[in-house]
């Protein structure tokens, strides 16, 4: 027998924008698929921009969030009212599940909340996350008194402050000082992850090319014969390699083959990430 409703709460954008076309694969290739395994029927699946029934929008939305027997959150892009929409299922402590495109750093608030992170054009990605769906949308419809929801888990913590009982005081302090010490690691993991995107991204952007390239390019065109340059072993990701200026560095990257091979070196600071020609480069592995 179907069950009423699920509400899909997401980003969905402009027609035709990029937005819009995520959240409508993702929609039809993992969500319905995993909520009708549910027992869901394809018509009992909606989504703000699907209502059609005249009257306020906002109002409708709310409506469906708060009486939906299951509710799929899209936190992908951070979106504001996804945020606020799923808050309000956090305050009823109701069936909801977290998925979430695998590049979005989610906020500390929801990052301790099981999300289900996959990339919809990753056909693997995509058959974990369907699995992954239906597990946790099982598990929430069965088991609604045991969700424990960010808000939910506040009250508790202060309830057993407030409490007149010792014991359950010290339980209470016991759980704020466990939630403070999730949130500080949270907060790092954070921070670290938003780093490491902004130093890999600034890798695979990276435009400005050492004088040694030049150089290269200079001799190529002045057709200096092959055997003048350098011969190297093969260069992988990982190795350690030494250079006759910068020291010993990690080869984070490897693109092209033969002369045409650049490497993409982490050397300590202060000198940092340099690309390299590893045909030319004054480079040796370290043993």
């Amino acid at each position: 027998m179907s069950v009423k409703e699920c509400f899909v709460v997401s980003p969905i954008g402009e027609a035709g924008s990029e937005i819009r076309r995520r959240a409508d694969q993702v929609l039809k290739h993992v969500v319905i698929p995993s909520v009708v395994e549910c027992g869901f029927d394809v018509e009992d699946v909606v989504r703000a921009d699907t209502i059609s029934n005249p009257g306020a929008i906002t109002h409708q939305i709310i409506t469906s969030i708060i009486n939906s027997d299951l509710v799929i959150a899209d936190l992908t892009g951070n979106n504001a009212n996804v945020y606020y929409e799923l808050a309000i299922r956090h305050v009823l402590r109701k069936p909801y599940v977290q998925i979430c495109d695998v590049n979005t750093a989610l906020p500390f608030d929801v990052k301790n909340q099981r999300t289900i992170m996959f990339d919809y054009k990753d056909l693997d990605s995509v058959a974990d996350a369907k699995r992954l769906l239906v597990e946790y949308a099982k598990s929430a419809l069965a088991q609604p008194d045991s969700l424990m929801t960010p808000i939910h888990e506040g009250l508790i913590i202060d309830g057993l402050l407030t409490s007149e009982k010792p014991s359950e005081q010290i339980l209470g302090k016991l759980m704020e000082n466990v939630a403070d010490l999730t949130n500080e690691v949270r907060r790092i993991s954070g921070n670290y992850s938003s780093k490491e995107r902004k130093i890999r991204n600034s890798i695979d952007n990276f435009d400005e090319i050492d004088d040694e390239i030049f150089e290269y390019k200079k001799l190529k065109s002045e057709k200096i014969g092959l055997s003048q340059l350098r011969k190297l072993e093969p260069i992988e990701q990982g190795m350690e390699v030494s250079h006759g200026k910068w020291g010993i560095g990690e080869v984070i990257k490897v693109k092209g083959e033969l002369l045409e091979t650049e490497v993409t070196i982490s050397f300590p600071p202060p000198v940092g990430y340099k690309r390299l020609l590893a045909a030319f480069a004054p480079l040796e592995k370290v043993e």
